[in-house]
């Protein structure tokens, strides 16, 4: 990106462990929140339904939008952003609540910008310049249902614009707050979603961990995250293991949204939308098969990335009992062989001649969508294009 943002914001309320109707009873009344639109999708519109009635008891005035079936995309389709962004301003909602996919809180980010800029042109802005509104309303709180890509917490808004991804980037579009349900978290996507998700949120831990924006907090809660994949790793294989350790993996991948922000869009992620917008794999594996060399990378050229990643190592096979293999990418191979997943895009099935002539704009592109400030490397589209076409052959030995 050509142009970027000043800070890394979090939510002001993050509710752990917390049921959606008492967190949002909470919210309303702690922010008088009297006009609520709820959007959601049709595998949770029943428990929305039923929080939606106990918030029209209590005097909150609550519209209901259903995305037309369940969003598995990488980004917010703009016919959600439009419908979003039409009945809040129609109902006079002070806060917008998503119950669903990240992709579906992407639109609602989206929405907000319509809302404040209605004559802005979504496809001609990037990156997003300030909104600039004193105390934006209406806030927008997210609920992730049915695990998480990691977008909860974030201040990035993918925006599917008739297959192009568009990425909106700005502190103002944070959520507000982030309800974390294990009762909505534990519902179960098929099973390759449910495991395309766990990849996903295990690129963005690896990212987090090796951002120059890195703290504490944000090593921390990744730390946790890859420590508890890789330990369930065997586990996962079979669906009985998968559906056992879902609800506890589908929290953790939520608990990626708190730390994301301070990668943004990563290089891996950036890489794996360009991908996807041009070849229309799914998201995760596309990151995770990048992710193999992008840490790599990170090893090589970054000494206080590689600090951190290995001292992740050092835990996972001095304490966790992982194998001695000594570098994070190679465990991130080895964790996509266990999973039974393709470890290079020809495994995924990208034709070859296709791949290699798109190489460079797949580098432009990735280049474009990913925010360096947060990188630990800095590369030339040609240092990428040659990147990507390592990635199409085999993973890092």
């Amino acid at each position: 990106m050509s142009e970027e943002v000043s800070s890394v914001m979090m939510p002001r309320r993050i509710l752990l462990d917390a049921s959606l109707g008492g967190a949002l009873s909470t919210l309303s009344s702690q922010y008088s929140l009297r006009r609520m639109l709820i959007a959601t999708e049709t595998s949770y519109r029943v428990a929305v339904d039923g929080v939606a009635e106990v918030l029209r008891r209590s005097g909150v005035r609550v519209t209901v939008y259903e995305a037309p079936g369940d969003c598995r995309g990488a980004g917010g389709s703009i016919a959600d952003v439009e419908a979003i962004a039409h009945l809040a301003g129609l109902e006079g909602a002070d806060a917008i609540v998503t119950v669903g996919s990240s992709c579906l809180l992407c639109a609602a980010k989206a929405a907000l910008v319509r809302i404040h800029r209605p004559t802005l042109q979504l496809e001609r802005v990037h990156p997003l310049a300030p909104l600039g509104v004193e105390g934006l309303r209406p806030l927008l709180i997210a609920a992730p249902a049915g695990g998480s890509r990691g977008r909860e917490a974030d201040w990035v808004a993918a925006v599917d614009v008739g297959g192009e991804i568009l990425a909106l980037v700005n502190p103002e579009l944070t959520p507000h707050a982030i309800v974390l349900d294990p009762s909505l978290l534990a519902v179960m996507p098929r099973a390759p979603e449910a495991i395309d998700i766990i990849v996903d949120s295990v690129a963005h831990a690896f990212e987090t961990l090796a951002s120059k924006r890195s703290n504490p907090l944000s090593e921390a809660i990744s730390a946790r995250v890859l420590r508890e994949v890789f330990r369930r790793a065997e586990l996962l294989r079979g669906r009985g293991g998968l559906e056992a350790s879902w609800p506890r993996l589908a929290q953790l991948s939520a608990l990626t949204s708190i730390a994301n922000p301070v990668a943004a869009i990563s290089l891996t992620c950036g890489i794996a939308l360009a991908i996807q917008e041009h070849f229309n794999t799914p998201h995760g594996v596309t990151a995770a098969v990048a992710l193999q060399h992008t840490l790599r990378l990170y090893e090589e050229r970054s000494p206080e990335a590689r600090s951190r990643l290995d001292d992740l190592v050092a835990v996972m096979e001095r304490v966790d009992g992982a194998p001695e293999l000594g570098r994070a990418s190679l465990h991130v191979s080895r964790l996509l062989r266990t999973l039974g997943l393709p470890r290079s895009y020809r495994e995924m099935g990208i034709p070859e001649g296709e791949f290699r002539e798109a190489a460079p704009a797949l580098a432009e592109r990735a280049l474009e969508l990913s925010t360096p400030s947060g990188s630990p490397v800095d590369l030339t589209p040609e240092e990428l294009a040659s990147l990507l076409e390592r990635a199409y052959e085999a993973p890092p030995a």
